[in-house]
């Protein structure tokens, strides 16, 4: 028998959950979008919301599958919604440059990109999630409003791949909200 990686529900949950719907030009998930946004710098010059933060999330729509591994199912958007349950994770702001990891160990990256002076701040990122199961790429977006001590807004995550032999381009798409710790 074949052992699962335990963060692999995790990963999958996160980055599966999805929206069905016309995605056409406007894709907030398009795989270059992401990359031009995590390369984005800001107009905010201090630290204002780097430290420890408790992030939640809620998942509104998800067009995930059920994957089979080593003959068990495994609903992906039930793995979205049990994932956003809640985390802590350090923040970092630097010169323009928001960095919120994926999870408490950043195990699937750290999304990255503009903060604005007045907290309104968009981070993407795209991490090579490929597993003995098969090639996955993640691609993660957070687009919101940070203050000294909470933030809100839209996030979303797309897993574009292959599990288990099948095959994947689904979302997660939800709202996010963070409390200064």
């Amino acid at each position: 028998m074949r052992r699962v990686d335990p963060w692999l529900p995790v990963l999958l949950a996160l980055a599966l959950a999805g929206c069905g719907g016309d995605q056409g030009e406007s894709d907030p998930l398009d795989p270059e979008l992401i990359r031009e946004l995590s390369m984005a710098r800001g107009s905010a010059s201090a630290n204002t919301h780097g430290g420890a933060w408790l992030l939640t999330f809620e998942v509104d729509t998800c067009d995930c599958p059920s994957v089979e591994l080593d003959a068990e199912p495994l609903d992906l958007c039930a793995l979205a919604s049990f994932a956003g349950q809640g985390f802590v994770v350090g923040l970092v702001e630097s010169g323009g440059v928001l960095a919120i990891p994926s999870d408490p160990n950043a195990s699937f990256g750290v999304l990255t990109g503009a903060i604005e002076a007045d907290g309104a701040f968009d981070v993407a990122a795209r991490h090579d999630a490929s597993t003995l199961v098969g090639p996955l790429e993640l691609l993660a977006r957070m687009d919101g409003v940070a203050t000294k001590d909470h933030m809100d807004g839209w996030a979303g995550q797309r897993l574009i791949g292959e599990v288990a032999g099948t095959t994947l381009d689904c979302r997660w798409v939800g709202s996010f909200g963070g409390t200064r710790l």
